[in-house]
């Protein structure tokens, strides 16, 4: 980052609508007046997670040395610390929001979390750069939305809860100033005020546009019938600067379109668009009239009775296009208002500038890794960014990574998975991923022989073992039953079915869904104990088959005449909001 200027640091209060704290208090004040001020640190905590994954919340404790995770450094982007706390906090807030009840699901918080805490370097260093903050009256307007939903209603008691928590009231509002939801939307707030909107923008909202196209396509399209050439990029690029030529030179660019391109494909009657937009508020990749801005941009600068220049269209249409533009108008739309039409274009431009500037800030981001145990990690936020990236390609987005490029993060993050499992062997999570890569590769890859397919076997048993031991994961213990199976040991085979039969009939199920899901279970279980001799579990299982059909037509009726479940009053249903 820059050195710091003379320019005085700006402030600016982040607009409310889609604003809200990660955590729902609602809770927390019926859990305080129950409890008192005895809980206050534990309420407390989750509310400064919310506010930036602070240090002063109760997170786990990993002492390295003597040194705590509050001040032992986990990671540095751009030179920037994060704490071992820091990541535990963020895991945990993660895990909240999705379902944590397995490995699988622990190491993606995990991962989640090092995103997180990395945008959220990146926010914070984004509005250092730009000597942006985040208001003071919008701290005091947080701070205060907090007593009213705790029940506080004088500063003393606010004082005293805040003492009860071991935490001051500056510390709460640097905390509050450091979230990153607060800052991003602070920056938007700045990013807004640089946004130069003319009328003329505005009013070419209304603009609308008709046109004659010639479109040709390269590469394999799932818009294509199969029985069509696939061009190569050369060879259409070469056709359609040839048709351009005879367009140019006086032919009908509808009988081209006609003869020479897959129109019916991508535009109605012959290349003929129809009166569409012109322009839109939302910058998309896809552009105004699908065929990227690139196609808008050339469209816009000509007039009408002319034609564009050739340009390569961007979005799902992969190829080359020209057009003629037949003819415009203006359409006001009834209700039109100006002065909104101008605010949601600056809100628009401004939203696409900050991702731009994260996502730019990303890619020449120096992460280091500190602590190795969470290198795996950060391979695994790694693969997610690539895995986004080709997502967004497939949207006609940037460039999708190449499968070479994929393939090696991956082996990168499964190889060092299994060196933190070696450092920590009882490390579950690791232990996951390990079976995950010997599943998914290893045991799957072209030549593997039958003594290398049973050492992974024996492998795989060690690995989930390791993980039964602190996650219950039913999918897991069948597979480990199973292997058993395979191997011929009966009796541990035995052990693991009868191990999810017993946590089943202790968890029964509730839904016609989770009646479903038992019912096929239950009749594995048969036939699994039938497999292996155990006639008494097996007919126990067919008994409960039996039974949950049974309370599977009880619930589906129950759940067919019960009042949709949300907010009283609500005809859709839709859940109340947290």
């Amino acid at each position: 980052m820059d050195k710091k200027s003379t320019i005085p640091e700006h402030e600016y209060t982040p607009s409310e609508s889609g604003f809200g704290l990660l955590f729902s208090i609602g809770a927390w004040r019926r859990f305080f007046e129950k409890f008192g001020t005895c809980c206050a640190a534990v309420m407390l905590t989750s509310l400064i997670i919310g506010f930036g994954w602070n240090q002063f919340g109760a997170g786990r404790q990993s002492m390295s040395g003597g040194e705590s995770s509050a001040t032992k450094v986990a990671l540095k982007v751009n030179g920037q610390p994060v704490t071992v706390q820091q990541v535990n906090q963020a895991e945990s807030q993660a895990a909240n929001n999705a379902d944590a009840s397995s490995e699988q699901s622990v190491a993606m918080a995990r991962g989640q979390a090092m995103s997180t805490l990395i945008v959220t370097s990146i926010l914070e260093q984004l509005a250092k750069q730009d000597h942006v903050t985040v208001a003071a009256a919008q701290i005091d307007k947080a701070i205060a939305d907090e007593k009213t939903q705790l029940g506080v209603k004088s500063d003393a008691d606010w004082n005293k809860f805040l003492g009860t928590a071991g935490i001051t009231n500056a510390q709460l509002r640097q905390q509050i100033a450091s979230n990153p939801k607060m800052l991003a939307l602070a920056l938007q707030t700045y990013y807004e005020s640089k946004q130069n909107i003319s009328d003329t923008d505005v009013n070419n909202q209304n603009v609308q546009v008709n046109l004659d196209t010639v479109f040709i396509p390269y590469g394999k399209q799932a818009f294509n019938p199969s029985t069509v050439k696939t061009l190569t990029q050369a060879e259409a690029q070469s056709k359609i600067n040839a048709l351009y030529t005879e367009v140019k030179s006086g032919k009908n660019i509808a009988a081209i379109a006609l003869a020479n391109t897959l129109q019916a494909s991508y535009t109605p009657k012959n290349g003929v668009t129809g009166f569409r937009p012109e322009y839109t508020t939302q910058p998309s990749p896809m552009g105004a009239l699908s065929f990227g801005p690139a196609f808008d941009s050339a469209v816009h600068s000509t007039k009408v009775g002319d034609l564009t220049p050739v340009v390569q269209s961007a979005g799902f249409y992969k190829g080359y296009i020209f057009a003629k533009v037949l003819a415009r108008k203006t359409v006001l739309p009834k209700g039109w208002n100006a002065t909104k039409t101008k605010a949601e274009m600056i809100s628009s431009q401004a939203q696409q500038q900050l991702s731009d500037a994260v996502t730019s800030a990303l890619q020449h981001a120096r992460i280091q890794i500190v602590d190795k145990n969470l290198q795996p990690y950060y391979d695994l936020f790694l693969l997610g960014e690539l895995q986004q990236q080709q997502s967004q390609s497939m949207e006609g987005t940037g460039t999708a990574p190449s499968p070479t490029a994929m393939k090696a993060e991956q082996a990168k993050m499964y190889a060092d998975f299994a060196t933190l499992l070696k450092n920590e062997p009882n490390n579950a999570t690791a232990a996951y991923m390990v079976s995950q890569d010997i599943q998914q590769n290893k045991l799957t890859a072209a030549g593997v022989t039958p003594a290398q397919r049973a050492a992974y076997n024996q492998q795989l048993i060690k690995l989930y073992n390791i993980i039964l031991e602190s996650t219950e994961d039913r999918g897991i213990r069948f597979q480990l039953a199973d292997l058993y199976k395979d191997e011929h040991d009966n009796k541990d085979a035995l052990s693991q079915y009868q191990t999810i039969a017993k946590f089943m009939q202790q968890s029964p199920p509730g839904s016609p869904q989770i009646d479903q899901q038992y019912i096929t279970y239950y009749q594995r279980l048969a036939d699994d104990f039938t497999s292996l001799g155990d006639q008494k579990d097996a007919a126990l299982m067919q008994k409960l088959v039996t039974q949950t059909r049974k309370q599977y037509a009880i619930d589906q009726k129950a759940a067919a005449s019960a009042p949709p479940q949300g907010m009283p009053g609500s005809p859709t249903g839709m859940p109340p909001s947290p």
